[in-house]
């Protein structure tokens, strides 16, 4: 019998079949491949060949796949993104700086309110406002560098108050600057008095002591004076350098002995660390108290 020619069935005939067999054939190799390389044996010449046809097809598959994230996501897409990000990021920047700017604006006026507040306070005696220019501390002493002098009516113990309470007193005078001695330092000493009980002492700082912290203490209490944590300290006005009535600080703490206090500490009513401005008193007065309490009303 005599054998025909094979022909495709008519259905297989047209391109888009066609390309639908090739699209499942190539699908079957491939994971027929996987299959194969997966299984823990020697392989064979078939599998072996079937196994480059594999590697080759998948190959293909990357390189197109690579091709189009290349389109979709190629230099001029990268470079685009790129330069909208440092735009973000540099808006972001300006944003923050901004911000800061802001806060320290902020801070700034609540301080010069509080400034304005404590020069009507001490207006019977003159102030001459100043800003800090410098800083100097040692294990001993704190002072600070004022930009008025000799040219400002600024002369030697002269007291000197914050927008809180006491600072110190003038110890050097030049004609456009003076250095100011702050009373935190263990060489300055401050005749003082406790509100309340209107007990005596002496305020002294206790730069020394680790363990003060920036913290003051006051001796020679006399005998039976009544301190208590909370207790506000002014100046005595005693001595004729700091004017009666301004707020040195707190007690803090109260440690009792046998034979009196062995220990007040007082927290001052100033804040050293970040302090900026203050004025200087240079007309005498014999009490601030009354001022004082009527500004803290």
């Amino acid at each position: 019998m005599r054998k025909g020619k094979f022909t495709l069935p008519d259905w297989m005939k047209s391109s888009a079949m066609r390309i639908a067999i090739a699209v499942v054939l190539i699908a079957a190799l491939i994971f027929g491949g996987v299959s194969f390389m997966k299984k823990d044996h020697e392989a064979g010449a078939l599998e072996q060949g079937l196994g480059a046809a594999v590697t080759w097809v998948q190959s293909g598959f990357a390189r197109a796949g690579n091709w189009i994230v290349g389109l979709f996501g190629g230099p001029y897409w990268d470079a685009e993104m790129v330069e909208e990000y440092r735009a973000l990021k540099q808006e972001v920047a300006a944003l923050q700086t901004e911000n800061l700017q802001m806060e320290q604006i902020e801070a700034e006026n609540e301080r010069l309110t509080r400034m304005l507040g404590a020069k009507d306070a001490y207006s019977d005696y003159n102030p001459v406002f100043a800003r800090v220019i410098n800083r100097e501390s040692t294990a001993y002493s704190n002072t600070i560098v004022i930009d008025a002098g000799t040219r400002d009516g600024i002369a030697v113990d002269m007291a000197v108050v914050g927008d809180m309470g006491l600072v110190g007193r003038v110890t050097y005078c030049a004609g456009s600057w003076s250095r100011v001695e702050c009373i935190i330092s263990n060489e300055n000493n401050v005749p003082a008095i406790i509100e309340q009980s209107r007990d005596p002492g002496v305020v002294r700082g206790n730069m020394a002591d680790a363990d003060a912290n920036g913290m003051l203490t006051i001796l020679y209490l006399p005998d039976g004076a009544i301190v208590t944590p909370g207790d506000r300290v002014l100046t005595s006005g005693m001595g004729g350098v700091y004017p009666k009535g301004i707020l040195i600080g707190e007690v803090s703490s109260v440690v009792r002995g046998a034979s009196g206090y062995d220990s007040v500490l007082i927290e001052p009513a100033q804040d050293f660390v970040h302090l900026e401005e203050v004025f200087v008193i240079t007309a005498e007065q014999t009490d601030l108290s009354d001022s004082l309490s009527e500004d803290a009303q």
